[in-house]
This record gives structure tokens, sequence and C-alpha cells, in this order.
């Protein structure tokens, strides 16, 4: 999580929107696997 994290920071700091949202969706997905749904949400 600490990794994906820390990819979706550099995307926004890119201002690279595209890939931002992709990685996003993605570390969702990793979070509601992980049955951590706050987590997901944010």
């Amino acid at each position: 999580m600490q990794t994906g994290n820390g990819a979706l920071l550099i995307f926004r700091e890119l201002g690279h929107r595209p890939t931002e949202g992709i990685v996003a969706y993605r570390l969702a997905a990793v979070a509601r696997g992980l049955d951590r749904p706050r987590a997901a949400r944010r």
C-alpha cells in the first residue's frame, strides 16, 4: 500500500491524470481485497 501511495503522489506531482486514475483504482482494489473499505473509498 505504501509503495502504491508513493506512486500515486508521483503521478499527481507530474500532473499525469490518466495514470493517476489507474493507480488510484488499483490501490482501491488492493484495499478492498485486504478488507479495508475505508482505505478503498479514500
